[in-house]
């Protein structure tokens, strides 16, 4: 350790940064450093920069707010003077984007955005600021209430991609606060121009996994945007293209750095999996947005494609699962009986998930709001009981069967073991933050129509309300 003696002249400033920068070293020893550095900074040039690293390393390490706005202002005016070095300007960049984070006041986070922007716009201008800038203007579109601020944030994020060198930081960056301006804007035009803006980002970027995930998940959303039928198709399209690619194109392109980099083949493989999700995602999406029931059948048949494809893969199985419980009551008797059976098959495979096993039971629900045979709505009521039984603790299940024992309600001719079955399920608010929730406000109005007997009426509404 270097000791403070008479004259600190005598010090080398690169030492005295190097020790702070040790691993070991104290927060009290890094001060007394920087209190070294301080009187040594006027001795030369290269001291004068060593101090400045010293301060953009303490800068948000202090507690102190004030200090730590003042220790920013004297880096910024070390580091931004004209022939400064570059990682003193990419340092300063940094303490503002840290300090932009751990803001509490929005209008000061704001206002350390807007530093870096013009930063970024300046004539000291180089790649890993733009990255760095890129990141805090993204965090300022991500959270600001300003629609037309978000539009001026995205616009500035893709001039940034189209500078030269751009960082993949600076292209995620870019994609993802596009994402954020497609969710965020309220016209089908606006969306669609937004979406256009995505699909020429991630055509133009280096497709690097996290950008492919941000798109694919931007996909994902938009097919549950009020785009026409055709629309949502293509979009559906491009993603089946997208995981197809991933398949064999990164195999292929990637195959050296695969070999030698395994943080790079673990990213690729989590891109392969968010991307396969959202696919699986927009297709149950795709299912449940269709009016036409013969299309519905047709989507459905393009995601069984899928599951023969990709049969180790439970995303499929289970997006399949909820596209026939979304399907099923527009379908006629025919189609929901052959459904229903493509259900069961998968809820009963060896590799069924707990998703897949609701999703039968949701169909079975629904089948059982349609169906007119005794026989088989005391089947189809057993079975959703049964499923009930087995997983108690499922506010999913428990939903289905009270919408099961509300909709079956009217088949029993006898009061009083109509308030026997009533009294079978306790709770009965709590299905209302199910995502069944509509399911069984369907079955609820189904019940009231029919019951006759007040006390049976009153004790469901006491219930339920």
């Amino acid at each position: 350790m270097i000791e403070l003696n008479e004259n600190p002249k005598d010090f080398s400033s690169s030492a005295l940064l190097a020790e702070m920068m040790e691993k070991g070293c104290s927060p009290e020893r890094q001060e007394e450093i920087l209190a070294l550095l301080d009187e040594v900074k006027e001795t030369s040039e290269a001291a004068l920069w060593d101090y400045a690293r010293g301060l953009a390393f303490r800068v948000n390490r202090v507690s102190d707010w004030e200090i730590r706005l003042s220790r920013l202002e004297l880096l910024r005016r070390i580091a931004l003077r004209a022939g400064g070095p570059h990682d003193l300007r990419v340092a300063y960049a940094q303490a503002v984007f840290h300090r932009m984070n751990a803001e509490t006041d929005t209008r000061e986070m704001f206002k350390a955005g807007e530093q870096l922007v013009e930063l970024s716009r300046s004539e000291m201008a180089e790649p890993e600021i733009d990255a760095i800038c890129a990141c805090a203007v993204l965090n300022r579109l991500r959270i600001s209430p300003d629609l037309t601020r978000k539009r001026e944030d995205a616009r500035f994020l893709y001039e940034l991609t189209e500078r030269e060198n751009a960082l993949p930081r600076t292209w995620t960056a870019a994609v993802k606060g596009f994402v954020f301006l497609l969710k965020a804007e309220h016209e089908i035009e606006k969306k669609e121009t937004v979406l256009k803006s995505l699909d020429n980002l991630f055509c133009s970027s280096g497709k690097y996994p996290e950008i492919t995930v941000a798109y694919a998940q931007a996909l994902e959303y938009a097919v549950q945007v009020s785009f026409s039928p055709e629309k949502k198709l293509r979009i559906v399209d491009t993603l089946q293209e997208l995981d197809h690619s991933l398949k064999s194109d990164v195999n292929r392109e990637f195959a050296a750095v695969w070999e030698i980099c395994a943080k790079e083949r673990s990213e690729w493989e989590k891109a392969r999996v968010a991307v396969r999700n959202s696919l699986s995602n927009a297709f149950a999406y795709l299912v449940a947005s269709e009016k036409n029931p013969v299309q519905q059948c047709a989507f459905l048949a393009a995601l069984k494609t899928e599951i023969l494809q990709n049969r180790s893969y439970a995303c499929f199985r289970e997006a399949y699962a909820r596209g026939i419980a979304s399907a099923l009551l527009r379908q006629n008797s025919r189609h929901q009986l052959y459904l229903l059976e493509e259900a069961r098959k998968l809820a009963e495979a060896d590799d069924r998930t707990d998703e897949i096993s609701v999703q039968y039971a949701a169909a079975m629900l629904c089948r059982l709001f349609c169906s007119e045979d005794a026989g088989e709505i005391a089947e189809l009521l057993t079975r959703i009981a049964n499923y009930f039984t087995q997983n108690p603790n499922s506010a999913d299940f428990h939903c289905l069967y009270a919408s099961a024992i509300l909709l079956t309600m009217r088949w029993e001719p006898v009061p009083e073991k109509r308030k026997v079955r009533v009294q079978l399920l306790e709770n009965w608010r709590s299905v209302y933050r199910t995502r069944f929730a509509d399911l069984f406000r369907m079955c609820r109005n189904e019940f009231l129509e029919y019951e006759t007997d007040a006390e049976v009426r009153r004790t469901v509404l006491d219930s339920i309300r």
